[in-house]
């Protein structure tokens, strides 16, 4: 019998389950490479001792390391600041009193053993995910070319990681979770926890990982917006391998608005820093707060950066059109992909006016068009007609719209945003809801 060729085995590894793909390797030496290339294609890892144990072996590993493509930094933590007191209350509270003392201590003990490891694995000046350390891992990973930081709740598909919620749900045995606490200011480390932000730091302070290590693609699935306070983490730097980037940034943390526009320059300079980008995602997924808390303006160069821009998302903002088309005009010669989510239109502007300049401007291969688009509510002496158009809204999940808008933005035809299919409503904080719960990672 004429044996496959490699190349049909490599296809067909792909559709195998993992119980049968763990399988398929044992059959013989052959297999067992064939099989390591779609099992540790990409790899994902916590700040746990085992887990970055494993991932610091398979950086050692002569054959395995060849084959690692992406890593996902799963970053749910342990680091809540819960003292005895405190644990007994949360776990006797879930529980309806179940636990007895003596389970509620050990559970404490193990909590405490987990973050304390987890704190000594973060160090930055020593720690194994510090930046000078998690480089040296990660650049014996020669075709190592995507990094995803992930958090919140998230469940494995076959070998990829599907995204349901930024929010991580509360075990129903009553026991803590990793990565509960940081969304909840109350029981939260504000100074050192926050969605991302450690290894947004490792990965990202000085360049020097992300750069030196060839990275093309990275992925902050959650980021706390306190990402883009430090003002020596090198936003001056440009990254220059990077291809494509996407940011999900939250400040729903501390219940609070993104105030500081030293935060929203940190922002702007950093993205203008990269020159090679041919995708941008920039995205604000909302908590508990339901409407915009940043403008376009405020976190989006307005001057053209990025030359070979192809693929362009936006979601959760406040927008005035000269400055959403101005940039879409910057990048009108590259721009083939334009996604929009939930963007606010300020002043005297109209959707149904708006898109049709953008559909002049720009010669789309694809356009998804998700969420609300709202004429934001003029001043209360404007003209009747002003205040009925500014009370206008439109829900691209009622059925047909988003299709047939973006059908028009990239063939043509006719518009289908009328007065007739749109809302009317004063915005108030339940009237929106997040279009972004579930996503996958790799989006």
């Amino acid at each position: 019998m004429v044996p496959f060729p490699t190349e049909l085995h490599a296809q067909i590894v792909r559709h195998l389950p993992p119980l049968d793909l763990y399988n398929y390797r044992l059959a013989s030496k052959l297999f067992a490479d064939i099989g390591a290339t779609e099992l540790f294609e990409t790899v994902t890892f916590h700040a746990g001792i085992q887990s970055v144990e494993r991932l610091a072996s398979l950086a050692k590993h002569e054959k395995l390391r060849q084959v690692v493509r992406a890593i996902r930094w799963d970053t749910n933590q342990w680091d809540l600041l819960m003292n005895l007191v405190t644990f007994r209350s949360l776990m006797q509270r879930r529980s309806n009193g179940a636990y007895t003392e003596a389970a509620v201590l050990e559970a404490y003990r193990r909590y405490n053993k987990l973050v304390d490891d987890e704190t000594a694995l973060l160090d930055e000046s020593a720690g194994q995910l510090g930046p000078t350390r998690i480089y040296e891992i990660l650049k014996r990973f020669p075709r190592l070319n995507k990094v995803f930081i992930i958090n919140g709740d998230y469940h494995y598909s076959r070998r990829s990681v599907i995204k349901d919620s930024i929010l991580v749900r509360r075990n129903p045995s009553g026991s803590v979770q990793r990565g509960e606490g940081l969304y909840d200011q109350s029981i939260s480390n504000g100074d050192a926890a926050g969605p991302g932000l450690h290894a947004w730091w490792s990965l990202v302070a000085d360049g020097q990982t992300v750069d030196r290590t060839g990275f093309t693609k990275l992925r902050a699935d959650v980021l706390d917006w306190k990402a883009f306070t430090r003002k020596t983490v090198g936003f001056q730097n440009p990254l220059p391998n990077l291809t494509s980037i996407k940011l999900r940034i939250t400040s729903h943390w501390d219940g609070g608005r993104q105030r500081d526009r030293d935060l929203e320059d940190h922002l702007r300079t950093f993205l203008s820093g990269l020159k090679q980008l041919k995708s941008l995602q920039l995205e604000y997924p909302t908590i508990l707060i339901k409407w915009p808390e940043v403008s376009l303006a405020s976190v989006l160069p307005l001057e053209s950066c990025w030359p070979r821009l192809r693929k362009l998302s936006l979601q959760n903002m406040y927008v005035h059109e000269p400055d959403l088309l101005r940039v879409l005009s910057n990048y009108a010669a590259t721009l083939k992909d334009l996604r929009l989510a939930d963007l606010w239109l300020l002043s005297d502007s109209d959707w149904r006016t708006t898109f049709k300049k953008i559909r002049a401007i720009v010669d789309l291969d694809r356009a998804l068009m998700t969420g609300m688009f709202c004429n934001v509510m003029p001043d209360e002496d404007a003209h009747p007609e002003d205040r009925e158009r500014g009370q206008m809204h439109w829900d691209m999940s009622v059925e047909g719209i988003r299709v047939a808008l973006e059908h028009f933005l990239v063939g043509g035809g006719e518009f289908p945003l009328t007065a007739d299919n749109a809302s009317w409503f004063e915005p108030e904080e339940d009237d929106l809801t997040d279009s972004s719960d579930a996503s996958e990672t790799e989006d």
